[in-house]
């Protein structure tokens, strides 16, 4: 992973390159330091695979077009592991390759966690301002204490390894992608032996546009007092 992924950090006119082995030297630090190092490594995570900010292309596609080439093109998917309930065909305005990647590491992990011959479960529907698309797994649950912590750089569950290999970054990055394209992402769990819920939400109105307007008001200016 270091020789692919890593950020070239400028000091004193040379660069350095900053890799998952100078994360792990300082992961269990808080400071100021260590905190900068994580995100100069996810930036670098993102910039690498063309899936930063920088490289937000959008274009007008529907939600269920992308996640049926997703289940397409994905080899891990077999059509028995999701049941699909499909309800709207709405378009909105996202970089599809980027999107493409967050659903396949949700999906995945869905797959991952979902104990048996039990389905995973997949729905697309709409409210009045978003788009909403909901994976429910039948895994092992997350307990209250792990769920705020899940989009932590680093953080696995405690039986996160018995499931799947990772170190704890796939939901870190899927959260900053969404975020570049204007979307946001939640998890749910009623606990432990209860499975997870991850919804994934496409805003209607492009959110950089609410910035933009301005609420234009007649300036009173006061008349000339004569002496």
């Amino acid at each position: 992973m270091e020789n692919l992924f890593g950020q070239r950090e400028q000091n004193g006119g040379s660069f350095r390159r900053v890799n998952s082995n100078d994360i792990t030297n300082h992961r269990l630090s808080s400071n100021t330091g260590c905190k900068k190092l994580v995100n100069q490594y996810i930036d670098s995570l993102l910039e690498d695979g063309c899936l930063s900010y920088r490289h937000v292309d959008r274009k007008e596609f529907k939600v269920s077009t992308i996640l049926d080439q997703v289940l397409t093109e994905n080899p891990k998917f077999k059509v028995p592991a999701f049941k699909t309930n499909i309800f709207t065909s709405e378009k909105i305005h996202v970089d599809v390759s980027q999107v493409k990647f967050v659903l396949n590491q949700v999906l995945e992990n869905a797959l991952h966690y979902t104990e048996g011959s039990q389905q995973a479960e997949i729905s697309l529907e709409r409210d009045e301002q978003s788009l909403v698309l909901s994976i429910q797994d039948k895994g092992i649950g997350i307990c209250s204490r792990e769920s705020e912590k899940i989009f932590l750089p680093f953080f696995r569950g405690v039986d996160s390894a018995k499931f799947v290999k990772g170190i704890g970054l796939g939901l870190t990055l899927s959260k900053r992608i969404l975020l570049n394209n204007d979307a946001e992402i939640k998890v749910e769990s009623q606990g432990r032996g209860h499975g997870t819920s991850v919804f994934i939400i496409f805003p209607f109105q492009d959110k950089r546009l609410q910035y933009m307007k301005v609420e234009c008001k007649e300036t009173l200016v006061p008349k000339a007092v004569s002496c």
